[in-house]
Formats: structure tokens, sequence, C-alpha cells
């Protein structure tokens, strides 16, 4: 078929979208001048995403609605696509969303043909960067869509020549990294025994030329993402205090670790990737019991204080958020250290490691080195209480995703705004919000207006673990990409899950981050758990959050053409239902309205500047 544009495009507007976030303003620079520069950003996304539109209907939707209509030309095309997508630097996919999907029209496509050898080169290209996508974006491990298919192909193994099998060896390692059904015990266990099984099938069927192919597949690679899948069930296993089998493991594990040791010393002395080899190699040496807890931690704050100051920014700071977490992770869940003892010292290292973090993210903007500091900051929350850190997950939103904290701040506005009403005319509506009576509402109307102002900055923190998706509005999500965002609310509870529960407050906050995209009738949205007390506040959170995303028309390209009036009809229309209807009744007072109409104006303006041009509020 005749394409508007070729396939080599789609590379060029990855590039050119990336590089319109690189966007900077200094406070020397007038209000006047960020707006103007910001619409045009905006406007420059429109025209991307109106190419990239037109790419993904031609190039890939259609052979998804119509599989038979795709030829050997066409073939070609999406190849040559496909090809665009892969970044020599990383080795990886710059759009992963994209790649699973033509990878998906290929594999179909080479399988109706019979031919063997590209059906298993895209099933392998589909399998790895399904993985990468929800193993780097997402806090929970799932299931493969693959899997059935790489059972089959199994049956057919010895059969196949040599290139295939090494494709299908590749395949059957991958598959099973992070592979999960849900977080119950049985299939935590279950998920270890699919990896060995797995390995037990190709060290049978292949004998001694097992370690021929381990080469050929990349033994550095196989070996750390095996070790990382059994160390996880090592470390759920510490969480939910489970005792796991180590004497059962202990084979592979043994295994797995000799190859990591054999070729880590390949990895250049600087990379990131050395840290997180030589940690995963710790982490198994201390459950072989080849090193004691204490000799872990000192390796690790000798690992740190080899971080040199003159290393790349974003390649110091990501040493850094790997070292700390996983010091402090293994000092929470393993020391056998009094409560006091691991409290001071989690404390002491925070203190050590944290003023250099900050400092390095104040110079840099990139979403995913900033990955590694959320888990710098998870490890802490293990031992150190909310305050102690939250004012740090605020500075790394401003630092590392502005769009992101404009957001967050729009959503405290516009909420405050229906508090302010409801509070003054319907103060009933909010008894029992934080475990308080009517009464003490009334009465703290500014200690209740401060906790909802938390429960907005940091409704959405959960989108840390997916920056790179939540910002794409180069093109809409996929299924896939959508399943991850979807994850979100549920990732609020990773932090301080130990002492959260004994704080009304911190409920709240927990509550509306975990709500805010349920129904107030709880029939859609997500995820599917039981509204809490703190529903009122989620109810104007979820209100707020729906007239953000619909009139901004600086920070994204995809906003709704709807006036104030016209969206507002739309959710009273659905008031008792999606929203909550004292919230939604609110917007029905001419004053709430004018307040709106200012904020999502002017003030959003006001709001945008003061993030771009100061980064703070």
């Amino acid at each position: 078929m005749a394409y508007t544009y070729t396939a080599g495009e789609y590379r060029k507007c990855l590039l050119e979208y990336n590089e319109l976030d690189r966007i900077a303003f200094t406070p020397n620079d007038k209000k006047e001048f960020v707006i103007e520069k910001l619409e045009e950003r905006s406007a420059g996304k429109r025209r991307i995403s109106a190419v990239t539109d037109t790419i993904i209907r031609e190039y890939i939707e259609k052979y998804e609605k119509d599989p038979e209509s795709l030829c050997e030309e066409d073939a070609r095309k999406l190849e040559e696509l496909f090809a665009g997508l892969h970044d020599p630097k990383t080795n990886r996919a710059l759009d992963l969303g994209i790649a699973i999907r033509v990878s998906e029209i290929l594999k179909d496509y080479y399988k109706r043909a019979c031919r063997t050898h590209d059906y298993l080169r895209k099933l392998k290209d589909c399998v790895m960067n399904d993985r990468m996508l929800k193993y780097n974006h997402s806090p929970v491990a799932c299931a493969s869509p693959y899997i059935d298919e790489c059972m089959l192909l199994s049956e057919k193994f010895d059969g196949l020549p040599d290139e295939d099998k090494l494709q299908l060896f590749i395949v059957f390692y991958w598959i099973f990294i992070n592979h999960e059904d849900d977080n119950s015990p049985e299939d935590r266990t279950h998920s270890v025994d699919q990896l060995m099984s797995a390995d037990e099938f190709l060290c049978e069927h292949l004998g001694r030329r097992y370690d021929e192919f381990l080469e050929k597949a990349g033994a550095l690679g196989i070996a750390q993402n095996s070790l990382s899948t059994i160390m996880e069930h090592f470390l759920w296993s510490a969480r939910h205090h489970i005792k796991p089998d180590i004497e059962r493991i202990r084979p592979f594990l043994e295994r797995y670790a000799d190859i990591l040791r054999t070729h880590m010393e390949t990895v250049a002395g600087k990379s990131f990737h050395k840290i997180s080899l030589q940690s995963t190699l710790l982490h198994a040496d201390y459950q072989l019991g080849k090193i004691t807890l204490e000799e872990l931690l000192d390796a690790h704050t000798r690992m740190q204080a080899d971080v040199k100051e003159d290393d790349d920014p974003v390649i110091q700071a990501t040493k850094l958020g790997e070292i700390n977490y996983h010091y402090l992770l293994f000092l929470h869940l393993f020391s056998g250290y009094g409560k006091e003892k691991v409290v001071e010292m989690s404390q002491q290292r925070v203190k050590e490691a944290l003023p250099r973090i900050l400092k390095i993210t104040r110079e840099v903007n990139n979403p995913r080195f900033n990955l590694y500091l959320m888990f710098f900051i998870l490890g802490a929350s293990f031992t150190s209480r909310f305050e102690n850190f939250s004012n740090l997950l605020l500075e790394m939103t401003v630092y590392s995703d502005k769009a992101l904290y404009v957001h967050t701040e729009m959503v405290k506005e516009i909420s405050l705004v229906l508090f302010d009403h409801l509070i003054e005319y319907t103060p009933d509506c909010f008894d029992g919000v934080a475990g308080r009576d009517t009464g003490y509402i009334k009465a703290h109307k500014r200690e209740m207006r401060r906790l909802l102002s938390e429960c907005c900055k940091f409704h959405d923190i959960g989108k840390f673990f997916m920056l790179d998706i939540v910002e794409n509005s180069m093109r809409r999500l996929t299924d896939n990409e959508f399943a991850i965002i979807r994850t979100h609310p549920t990732a609020f509870v990773e932090f301080g899950r130990d002492w959260m529960e004994q704080d009304e407050d911190l409920q709240c906050i927990r509550d509306c981050a975990m709500t805010h995209h349920l129904w107030h009738d709880g029939t859609k949205g997500y995820p599917g758990i039981a509204h809490t007390k703190n529903r009122p506040f989620a109810d104007i959170l979820a209100i707020a959050d729906s007239i953000d995303a619909a009139t901004d028309y600086i920070g994204r390209p995809y906003h709704s053409d709807k006036t104030l009036d016209q969206l507002i009809d739309e959710i009273k229309s659905e008031s008792g239902t999606r929203y909550g209807p004292d919230a939604t009744a609110a917007l029905s007072a001419p004053e709430v309205r004018d307040r709106l109409l200012y904020l999502t104006t002017e003030g959003r303006k006001d709001i945008n500047y003061r993030i771009y041009a100061f980064n703070k509020m």
C-alpha cells in the first residue's frame, strides 16, 4: 500500500519530541516569554503527534485489524520501522510500546507463512520488549502473554537448527524473568520453579553444548536476570516472614553466581551496570552463606566511597540510588539488630548520601535516573517517618518532571476551591475523614485544608516508576502501557508500609492516592478495592484531577476542547456514579465556577511560570 510517511520518519519524530522536552528557563525570564515557549512546545508536540498518529494508523492499526492484507513488501516496511526504534547506545528500543506492536504483527505474519526462523526472531523481540516494558515500569511482577507459544515450541526444540535453538534459548530465559501471576506465596515459589525448570530443560536437551549456547545468548545478562528473579523471591519472602527453601534453590543460585562472577569483569569499571552486578552478586553470596550481613553492608559502604564526583552526574546519582537502596533494604529485612539500631544506622546512611543526591537532582533533569532515587527513598521509608523524606519526593518531582509537578499543584488548587465551599456550607460531608468527626473538622479548618493539600501533592507519586510512559503524549498509549499506568495508585503503599497504618493523616494520604481513579459508586475505575472513610477527600481529588486534565492547554497537547461550563455540566451528569454528589454539588456555586475559571486560565499560567522558571511554588 502507499504510505504517507517513510518508516524512518517515526524515529525522527521520537528524537524531535524528546528534544522539545529539554526546554529550560531561569528566574530572569519573563512570565510572558516562558508561557509563550511552553505553548510553542505544546503546539510542536501536537504537530509531531499528528505525524505519528498517521504512521501508527497506516503501518500498524491497518494490519492489526486486517492481518491477511499484509504482504511481503509491507513486512519489509515494518521491519524498517522496527529497526529505526533501536537505540545502539542502550541496545534497547526507543519506544517499547510500538516495538511490541510491530513485532506482534510480524511474528504472526511469519507464523502464517511457516517461516520458523523469522517467527522465532520476532517472538524473541516480543518477549524481550514486553518484559523490558513491565520490568522497568511496574513494581508488580506479572505473567508473560507469550508463555503458551513458548511451551508449544519447546516440543519441537530438538528438531530445530542451531540458529533457531539459540533464539528459543533466549526466549526461555526472558519469559521467566520476573514472571508472576500474582503476589501469593504459592506463585512466588512457582515463578522460581518455572525458571529452574526452563534451565533444566535446556541443560537436558543441549547437554555439553549448553555452555556454548549460553555464551552466544549473553551469559552475563542471563545470569544477572536469573539471579535477580531468585533474589526477588528471597526479598519478598523476608517481607512476608516466609522462610524460603534455600537448599532447593542452592544449586541454581551457585551456578548463576559463578557465571556472573566470571563475566562481570567485562563490564566497564565506571558504568552503573557494574554496580548493579556487584550488588546482585553480594546478595547471592549472602543467601549462600558465603558472607555475613555485616560484610554485605560494608561492601556497599565501600562501593559508595568509590563513586567519584567527576563521574557523569547521571551515573553518580544512579549508582548512589542503587547502592543505598540495597544497603537500607538488607539492613531492614535481614539484620538481627534491634529496631532502634536499625533506625539509627538507616538515618545515618540517609544523612551521608542525601546531600550529594540532592545536589545532582537539582543539576540533572532526567526521569530515568530519578527512578533510582525513588528506590533510595523507598529504602529510607522502611525506617524513617514520612515527614522525613516527603519534601524530597516533591523536590525530585519538580526537578525531574515539571509537567507532573504542575499537574499536582493544579489539582491541589482546584481541590482547595471545592473544599473551601464545602467546609463552609456542608461540613457534615467530611464526617469521619482522617478519623475526625464533624465538630473537630469545623473547629480545625486549616488543619484539614493542609491535610487535603498533602493528599493532592502525593496522589500521583506512583507515576515516578513510569515517567517516560506518563509524559508520552506523542501518541496514544498502547494497551500494555495503559495496564502499567493503572498500577500507579497502588505504588504509594510501598512507602512506609510498616508504620503508615498507625497514623490517621497518612492513611488519608494513602487512601486518596489509592482511590482517586476509583468511581464514587465503586462500579468502575481502578484499582478494584473498596472506598474508605476518606472517600470525601478522594471525591474532591477525582473532580480536580479531571478538570485539570481537560483544561490544560499549556502542558498537554491532548487537552479537551470543552469550555469549563461544558466540563462542569459533564461532571454533574455523572454525580453519584463516577463523582461524589457532595463534591459535585459545589460546582453549581457561582463563586466556585469563577475561581475555577481563573485557575484554569491565568492561574495556570502563574503556576507554570513559577515551576518552570523558579523550580518551586
